[in-house]
């Protein structure tokens, strides 16, 4: 029921199922009363009102349900899936896009139980379905390259936080997220190796989909494997930076480096700066890089890189790359309890309310949910608010972003 109209009908919800034998076999999706299904895999299950019932006949063995394929309509479903149906999912789906769903709800299941344990003093573990259901998904990389790549990245922080229950606590999240990227290239080492050298290819770079996706896992796997520490895999990134014949792989090898904060760091990214210094747009993905890591992204850093030559208050698009990717996407510094943070951003606002006050406003919404949070984050992101709500000449749109979050619109 929506308020102010409480006669509101049900939205008309296509919700395209699939239903899947033990072995990942597509089932068939006879209704009652009809004939022999013969429309395929999937079919589409018409939602009109505010209960539907549909019942499936002539099935050998108790289905697992592959909901809302190729995500037939913009909503969200919420089905009681077992962590074993989601890996199978994961595993054999037809799906694409449901098995990536389901690797990502997995995930998110493992790393809130994981939270919860980080937040109550115990012990981080990694739950081993996890382990194997991305085993499985790295031992099927010829199936879709693509998915697997996205499949293999972990909900990020941001993400995590919006779907837990408040008080959110940005520290277990990101504390419980580190590990297990850390105990996942460590255990499944192996196989991440394997992907690596499957997909690193000897031809010339070359723009296609196929050549796109060989390097999109590579670079995934990668990841794990400097997220895991080995001096090995530290190697296989600074001669991946040295030898890339092209920027995607040079970023591959220079992100997750500068995300762990290895001692190379400091040296590939000034090499790489020195490389494409003239390139704006990718000097973007340089500042964006270094706000965005929670290793490297401190407050210190960011004050550094605002004196940079490649940063520009003056730009949307620099503002976006460091203050934005830091406020927004590096939740684990932008959250520092000291509040220091909060106070920097909100100097940041009133700055750039004078040049553009749709840059500042967008910025303002970094403590729009302050409310979530435990204290003392809670009282210092609203404590930020009102100054820049309370600031003398504040443009309009500063204004009403404020105001809003502080519940006064």
């Amino acid at each position: 029921e929506t308020p102010g109209q409480p006669d509101k009908a049900p939205m008309h919800i296509p919700v395209k199922v699939g239903l899947l034998d033990g072995q990942g076999r597509d089932l068939p999706l006879t209704l009652a009363g009809e004939q022999t299904w013969q429309g395929g895999a999937s079919r589409v299950l018409e939602l009109r009102d505010w209960q539907e019932t549909f019942a499936f006949t002539g099935l050998s063995e108790e289905p697992v349900p592959s909901l809302l394929r190729e995500f037939s309509a913009p909503a969200r479903v919420f089905f009681d899936h077992s962590d074993a149906d989601l890996a199978f999912l994961l595993a054999r789906d037809s799906d694409l896009f449901n098995r990536w769903e389901a690797g990502q709800e997995l995930a998110h299941r493992a790393l809130s139980r994981s939270v919860e344990a980080r937040r109550q003093g115990q012990p981080l573990t990694l739950e081993p379905g996890l382990v194997e259901a991305f085993r499985t998904l790295l031992r099927s990389t010829a199936e879709d390259r693509a998915l697997v790549a996205e499949a293999l990245t972990l909900p990020d922080e941001t993400y995590l936080a919006d779907r837990m229950e408040p008080p959110v606590d940005p520290s277990a999240i990101h504390e419980a997220r580190a590990f297990a990227r850390r105990r996942l290239g460590e255990l499944l080492s192996d196989d991440l190796d394997e992907v690596y050298r499957a997909n690193t290819e000897s031809e010339p770079f070359r723009v296609t989909p196929e050549a796109t996706a060989r390097r999109r896992l590579k670079n995934a796997g990668l990841a794990y494997r400097v997220a895991a520490g080995d001096e090995e895999a530290r190697s296989l990134a600074q001669h991946q930076f040295d030898t890339a014949t092209n920027m995607t792989d040079r970023l591959g090898a220079l992100r997750p480096v500068v995300a762990e904060a290895h001692p190379e760091a400091d040296e590939l990214l000034e090499a790489f700066y020195a490389q494409w210094l003239d390139e704006p747009e990718v000097v973007d993905k340089w500042l964006a890089i270094q706000a965005s890591s929670p290793a490297y992204g401190t407050l210190e850093r960011i004050r550094s890189l605002m004196e940079h030559p490649a940063f520009n208050l003056r730009n949307p698009n620099k503002v976006r790359s460091l203050l934005g990717a830091f406020a927004r996407g590096n939740p684990y510094r932008f959250h520092d309890p000291s509040g220091a943070a909060y106070a920097f951003v909100a100097d940041q606002v009133l700055a750039l309310d004078r040049l553009n006050p749709q840059m500042a406003a967008a910025l303002t919404r970094s403590f729009s949910r302050f409310a979530r949070y435990a204290e003392p984050r809670r009282s210092r992101m609203r404590e930020q608010l009102e100054r820049i709500r309370s600031q003398e000449g504040l443009s309009r749109d500063t204004y009403e972003i404020a105001a809003k979050s502080l519940g006064e619109v």
